[in-house]
């Protein structure tokens, strides 16, 4: 009898960090950012970079909605 082998990742940053990315049924694009961190620059910081990776990989992504506007919302 084979058994089972198990692999657990954990990967420990810093700070905490979550992203919650959802996906209408149009296929456009909202996230939510949260971010702990002992200083505001560096939770500022952490979220301006994520923000923008986020819209450089989603919002080129999304369908441009009417008058050639896209819509995005955080």
């Amino acid at each position: 009898m084979e058994s089972e082998k198990t692999t657990n990742v954990v990967q420990k940053l810093a700070q905490p960090i979550t992203i919650k990315l959802k996906r209408s049924a149009k296929g456009q694009y909202q996230w939510e950012i949260e971010v702990a961190d002992s200083s505001a620059d560096g939770a500022l910081y952490v979220l301006d970079f994520l923000d923008a990776e986020l819209r450089t990989r989603y919002v080129a992504a999304q369908p441009t909605a009417e008058k050639g506007v896209i819509a995005c919302q955080q």
